[in-house]
């Protein structure tokens, strides 16, 4: 469908490349594509390492309250509808956000949040965080308790701290996992749509389009089934690039 015209109405017309090539002058889409490279350069590793440490933290022997990896998962199972109005209040500019009144306690300066091109992304990132690093935590959790208790026990007869442990048996055992992480964290960062669409609306001037929002208003809202369709293939392309190149990667770092 991406080399037709659309309009889920009348028969579809052949249109060649005319949907690719308008692609590369569609200003608000090719915004829509840095808006989301930004996104995931802010999402990605913060997600990665929180799922991480909770994971940790949840397989520390020091770890006696068992009921708090249900309380760190909670958000995963939350609906991003509810956890979106939790984030519209926590933001809001002015005397309504929780997060301003708190600053001004602190004798800060209020922020704009969500009335800001450059930290309206940020916020958006920061809730994608809290609802993708359980998922995360879980992933590590499952990787951590596959490590052989041995490996720890002959380290710390070796006269290894829990840093050294860290860094030389656990970190390198869950390369794998990491592997498999960082491919679902990119993945996500890429299809960010929720967000954008119940928060911002792509706002303020388009800084939080995201690729697969402006999809969704050429496919649904605009009647372009072609263009969205073209639109569509070109996001599958960056993903299965970015996923071989970090398979390539992985790849010549296990032979090494």
């Amino acid at each position: 469908m991406s080399f037709f015209h659309w309009n889920y109405i009348n028969k579809p017309l052949f249109l060649g490349f005319q949907n690719w090539g308008r692609i590369v002058h569609d200003q608000v889409f090719l915004k829509s594509m840095v808006n989301t490279g930004l996104f995931s350069l802010y999402f990605v590793v913060p997600v990665i390492v929180l799922g991480l440490v909770l994971a940790l933290l949840i397989n520390s022997k020091l770890n006696k309250l068992k009921f708090v990896r249900s309380m760190y998962y909670l958000p995963v199972v939350t609906s991003f509808v509810v956890l979106s109005a939790l984030w519209l209040w926590l933001f809001a500019s002015g005397d309504y956000g929780i997060i301003n009144n708190f600053l001004k306690l602190l004798h800060l300066s209020p922020q704009p949040f969500y009335n800001s091109e450059t930290q309206a992304l940020q916020v958006l990132s920061l809730l994608s965080i809290y609802k993708c690093a359980g998922t995360i935590m879980i992933y590590y959790y499952a990787a951590l308790k596959n490590i052989p208790d041995t490996l720890y026990e002959a380290a710390t007869i070796d006269g290894a701290n829990e840093r050294q442990k860290l860094m030389k048996i656990t970190l390198p055992t869950l390369q794998p996992t990491t592997f498999y992480v960082l491919i679902l964290a990119i993945t996500w960062s890429f299809q960010v749509f929720d967000s954008a669409y119940l928060i911002t609306s792509g706002g303020p001037n388009n800084s939080t389009q995201t690729i697969v929002y402006q999809i969704y208003l050429n496919a649904f809202t605009g009647a372009k089934g072609g263009y969205a369709s073209a639109q569509s293939v070109l996001l599958f392309l960056m993903i299965l690039t970015i996923t071989l190149i970090l398979k390539r990667f992985n790849k010549n770092d296990n032979e090494a």
